[in-house]
């Protein structure tokens, strides 16, 4: 054989070596191409598109308040007596105001009076001051300066204890029911949820003042039942005015989350609306966890829903997955929802508990009513009724009869836990909250 054929042999078997199968073709770069648009469009569509906009009628006010109202005095008067407030000076204070001496207690009275008239002064404004969506009331969020709500209802304290030591009993009492009157105008107005959060500290406060007051109070029966019937059962904190603040709360919510309407105010300048982005950041989807979660807040201020309370938390933080990253295309819309929800899943359980102590208080006026007028400790409470109490009341986180141990002289509320301990005295009245309790001021030992 030749050199020549051996060669172009050799030539022929090296190509069979590296030939491919038949029909293969290496890719074009064109065709890579397509596929990593193809891949771009789909993460796009993912991450770029937002849901359609949840429905949410059922959480919109039918007519939205229009700019040009008639202006109101109330909201100017509260602004004045929260700046007086905040130019007092809180020294640390480690007794409660009822233990103070009368001095101190008239050196604050007189120091501070200006907090207090312009308090008094917000009680006698006229109904229509109140009107929840007015707005005037959607300018400022007056409810935030906790500090000087703080000091606003501990000089409300200091009064209340400042007639109890000058033996006026019932200038007393009605000192300490402004707090539950003030309370129930703030829980009207549903346009910043700080409203409601101070609504709920005031009716605390009043609840331990009128434990201390009642403790041992010498009132005729006559005058103990006017103070409990026309004075403090009207302002109970109320289940109704909570849920319908919820659409309130979502009109704020969803203010923050995609800007004002036409005809609402602007948001002051400390807020701003949420920066969506353009990534894992959906202001629709967003809107809908607000959307669900304030449907279930309203159902948890229902009074029948006194069971569900405990679980409201654990529910709403369940609706955010918690995936971040690339895997989740709203994880920081959910971020962001979780931040802002928090300050409202505890107000179904913080409402329940200023129930639980206002009929706890309605409980406590009627055994000492029994008490000033028969000069006996009742054994139960069901001997009360009818001529003290129309029925024996319902603790609001079983919906049982309120808790009444007559050998300690303690009425209390089963509590968060809703376990039943028999009562659990503090030296603030009411301060427990797994079982908020106050004490008659009469063992039954006394009454035999």
């Amino acid at each position: 054989m030749f050199p020549e054929e051996d060669a172009a042999q050799d030539e022929g078997q090296a190509a069979n070596q590296w030939r491919q199968p038949e029909g293969w073709r290496p890719p074009h770069l064109l065709t890579w191409f397509l596929l990593f648009l193809l891949v771009g469009l789909v993460i796009s569509l993912m991450y770029l598109k937002d849901e359609s906009p949840p429905w949410d009628e059922d959480l919109r006010y039918a007519t939205a308040a229009p700019l040009a109202e008639t202006p109101l005095s109330a909201p100017t008067r509260m602004k004045t007596m929260l700046h007086s407030a905040a130019r007092v000076e809180l020294e640390r204070l480690d007794q409660p105001a009822w233990k103070w001496d009368m001095e101190i207690l008239e050196e604050w009275l007189n120091a501070y009076s200006t907090v207090l008239d312009n308090f008094r002064d917000l009680l006698e404004e006229k109904e229509e001051e109140w009107l929840p969506r007015h707005v005037l009331w959607q300018v400022e969020n007056l409810g935030s300066n906790a500090s000087s709500w703080r000091t606003v209802i501990l000089l409300k304290q200091v009064e209340v204890a400042y007639y109890s030591k000058r033996n006026d009993e019932e200038g007393a009492f009605r000192a300490a029911v402004d707090m539950a009157v003030m309370a129930s105008l703030l829980e009207r107005l549903d346009t910043w949820p700080s409203f409601m959060e101070r609504a709920l500290d005031l009716h605390e406060a009043c609840a331990q003042s009128l434990a201390i007051l009642l403790q041992n109070t010498q009132l005729a029966e006559p005058l103990l039942r006017q103070l409990q019937e026309q004075e403090y059962a009207p302002w109970a904190p109320s289940n109704e005015l909570l849920t319908k603040a919820m659409k309130g709360y979502y009109a704020f919510e969803r203010k923050l989350l995609l800007g004002p309407e036409k005809g609402e105010p602007p948001l002051p300048h400390e807020y701003m609306t949420a920066r969506t982005g353009w990534m894992q950041f959906k202001p629709n989807a967003t809107l809908r966890l607000f959307a669900d979660s304030f449907r279930e807040l309203s159902d948890a201020c229902k009074p029948e829903a006194f069971a569900k309370t405990s679980q409201i938390s654990h529910r709403l933080y369940q609706r955010v997955s918690g995936v971040q990253g690339i895997g989740n295309p709203n994880s920081a819309g959910e971020q962001y929802f979780a931040s802002r929800i928090v300050q409202y899943v505890g107000l179904p359980e913080r409402l329940n508990l200023a129930r639980a102590k206002h009929t706890i208080l309605m409980t406590l006026f009627s055994v000492r009513r029994s008490v000033a007028a028969e000069m006996r400790v009742p054994l139960s409470l069901d001997e009360l009724v009818p001529k003290y109490m129309g029925a024996v009341p319902k603790d609001p986180f079983t919906g049982e009869p309120i808790g009444y141990n007559s050998a300690e002289g303690l009425v209390y509320s089963v509590g968060l836990d809703l376990k039943d301990d028999h009562g659990k005295p503090t030296e603030v009245p009411l301060s427990d909250i797994l079982e908020p309790t106050v004490q008659t001021g009469i063992g039954v030992a006394r009454a035999r």
